[in-house]
């Protein structure tokens, strides 16, 4: 599988992910349904920057990987 997330793109995605689930499995009293999302949403960060493949991306034709970090539109 071809990668289509760069560098800083993956650490956003990985930090962001696991800052999700870090707060979703803290006592902050927050209701169910606002758990689970944090979970899922998390998961999903998660998974994308450690495959660095994105499927949106994919689907819209973007990159941040080659060497640059800055979003990339290739047509």
């Amino acid at each position: 599988m071809q990668t289509n997330v760069g560098t800083l793109d993956r650490e956003i995605r990985l930090a962001l992910g696991a800052a999700l689930i870090l707060i979703a499995l803290l006592p902050i009293g927050a209701s169910q349904p606002v758990l689970v999302l944090l979970l899922v949403f998390g998961g999903l960060f998660l998974l994308t920057g450690g495959a660095a493949y994105c499927p949106i991306y994919a689907i819209l034709d973007i990159s941040t990987e080659d060497g640059r970090d800055e979003l990339e539109v290739t047509s």
